[in-house]
């Protein structure tokens, strides 16, 4: 963030007020429903969004989606107990046309930014002053925000949000508090700290920034319990003076592990020497660090070239270098840019390079970007129950390790994608099955330590692959991909531009010509309580993926139950044999 007070004063003239004017006045406009992304620009964790899309969302196919302003005020103006519906469904609108949408949620702090509280809140506050460490303001957000999840589950919109920024407590959603000095003295005394914060006055500033920090992360424990699907991102920024600095992302990352994420908002300022560059964003998403989550940035402000202020080449803040420069120093999963350098017909002064080119550039390059390199079997004829054994070689050609979060219940911890393995015939899923790989993907590097990567799986070949006699031969196509470790069936696209890859379905073809030969077997068998159909000494989720490929092809309706994996069908918090069991009774129904 810009620490410099007329900067901030430049920054509330050009970008914050007309903002403002615009959430209060466009909702009316619907645009028409976006393509579909290509999955290359739409796997999971990752992305590029256009800032602040209330108004339009431009359809560049790199796009993941778009920004969503949620302002208080105009969704509960009369009282705490009620949405306003009209609003609402303003705001489901956008949700529902944007191909994905994060959620900004417009509570400044403080007021003096702006006036986007409810007017019945600030009669409840002292001296009419909303401060994140209030305990009546916390309850009142904490209702209303699980209004919102409400309305939101029963709009059924929910997985169409990436991620919520929350308005942690500082100025514009941030947790920046470098205001002017009066308002910091009006919110130290607001503390309880004293009069003034000030270089002389250091124990004041210390005092501030530890209820500061208390607030923060109140506000931040009310949006994480009130969405439980969602994770949050942070906004970082500084206090004027160090003492009142925020310091509590520890505190959040212990507790919720992925489900916060963190970004900074400036990139390509021409105004701090840096560019808007946090090299200290690398520290917090570098896959060495065993608090890893996720990154990620937003620009300063429409560019240069295209008739903004951001990305200055007279200042050294050329497009092209400070986007090659934040990929490679801070681990980036996630740029936000604004409309006009999303659709610029300008060039880059220094490299010469269209500005839509290096858009694009930069959303084949943030994030994971993984590429299949080889491959082998170690034959394409096997009778069942025989072993088969694949060989992959890969490669991180992005910004960030492959890392997905392992959900558990409200902490989400940093593991790997899954390789699975799909049979196919006739169009059909005949059989699935997942594995873990090693080396982890989280330990897959990124540019610039990319290096090739080699794995290996083995399993027998399953009885319910083969004919009706020992020497039936079945004709399979083997298609593999990278799944996440909860059971969802989030698949992440791979990068390889040859036509065995099926983005639609994102998996890759190993071959259309695999035969097993011998006798197949339904699973269960016939021993009676045997349910093992993978033969691998555990009853889990892959013999019911089994069950699921043999006896219903086509996959049956079963939702996945609330909070719990989807093959978790009695909603015991574990996969076992009881669930194999829901199967059978509900079949034999």
């Amino acid at each position: 963030m810009n620490t410099k007070e007329e900067q901030q004063n430049l920054v509330l003239k050009k970008y914050l007020i007309p903002i403002f004017l615009l959430a209060g006045t466009i909702f009316a406009f619907c645009p028409s429903k976006a393509l579909a992304i290509p999955a290359i620009y739409d796997n999971p964790g990752q992305g590029i969004f256009q800032c602040h899309a209330n108004d339009m969302l431009l359809v560049a196919d790199f796009l993941k989606g778009g920004g969503v302003i949620i302002r208080w005020d105009l969704l509960q103006p009369q009282d705490n107990d009620h949405l306003d519906q009209n609003e609402l469904g303003k705001i489901l609108g956008l949700i529902r046309n944007h191909r994905k949408s994060y959620l900004h949620f417009m509570i400044y702090y403080p007021n003096a930014v702006g006036n986007v509280f409810p007017s019945w809140l600030n009669a409840t506050m002292v001296n009419n002053t909303v401060v994140p460490w209030d305990t009546t303001y916390q309850q009142k957000l904490a209702k209303f925000l699980s209004l919102l999840n409400r309305a939101f589950e029963e709009a059924g919109v929910i997985d169409s949000i990436e991620y919520i920024e929350p308005a942690a407590g500082g100025m514009w959603g941030t947790t920046h508090l470098w205001i002017s000095q009066n308002e910091l003295n009006n919110w130290t005394r607001a503390a309880g700290c004293g009069d003034v914060c000030d270089d002389t006055h250091k124990e004041a500033c210390t005092c501030l920034g530890q209820k500061f920090t208390a607030g923060v992360n109140a506000v931040f424990d009310i949006y994480l319990n009130a969405f439980p699907k969602l994770p949050m991102m942070m906004i970082g920024g500084s206090c004027r003076y160090q003492e009142c600095n925020y310091s509590g992302f520890n505190y959040l990352m212990t507790t919720y592990g992925m489900r916060v994420m963190k970004k900074e908002a400036g990139l390509g300022s021409p105004h701090d020497g840096m560019c808007g560059l946090r090299n200290y964003l690398g520290q917090v998403c570098s896959s060495d660090n065993q608090n890893v989550t996720k990154c990620g940035q937003e620009t300063y402000g429409d560019s240069v070239p295209c008739g903004g202020v951001g990305f200055d080449p007279e200042k050294g803040c050329s497009y092209k270098k400070i986007y090659e420069e934040s990929l490679r120093k801070e681990r980036i999963s996630y740029f936000c840019m604004y409309a006009k350098d999303i659709n610029c017909s300008g060039t880059d002064r220094v490299s010469g390079e269209k500005i839509t080119d290096i858009n694009r550039w930069v959303a084949e390059k943030v994030g994971s970007q993984i590429f299949l390199l080889n491959y082998s079997l170690d034959g394409y004829q096997k009778r069942v129950g025989e072993p088969l054994t694949l060989n992959f070689t890969w490669q991180n050609n992005g910004s960030a390790p492959l890392i997905a979060p392992l959900k558990q219940g409200k902490k989400w911890l940093p593991s790997s994608y899954k390789l699975f393995v799909e049979f196919v015939k006739d169009n059909q899923v005949k059989f699935y099955q997942e594995f873990e790989l090693n080396p982890a993907t989280k330990n897959w590097l990124p540019y610039p330590l990319s290096t090739p990567v080699s794995t290996s799986i083995a399993f027998n070949i399953p009885s319910s692959l083969g004919g009706e006699n020992e020497n039936s031969t079945q004709n399979y196509k083997i298609y593999i991909g990278l799944t996440d470790p909860n059971g969802e069936r989030k698949r992440f696209a791979l990068r390889n531009t040859d036509a065995k890859n099926d983005l639609e379905n994102r998996r890759y073809l190993l071959t259309d010509s695999f035969v097993v030969v011998g006798k197949g077997l339904i699973c269960p068998s016939g021993e009676k309580g045997n349910l093992n159909c993978s033969a691998d000494e555990k009853i889990n989720e892959d013999d019911l993926n089994i069950l699921l490929s043999s006896w219903a092809p086509q996959g049956p309706a079963l939702p996945p139950p609330q909070g719990q994996s989807s093959a978790d069908l009695n909603n015991d918090n574990k996969i076992d044999e009881k669930d194999l069991t829901v199967l059978l009774k509900n079949w034999k129904e």
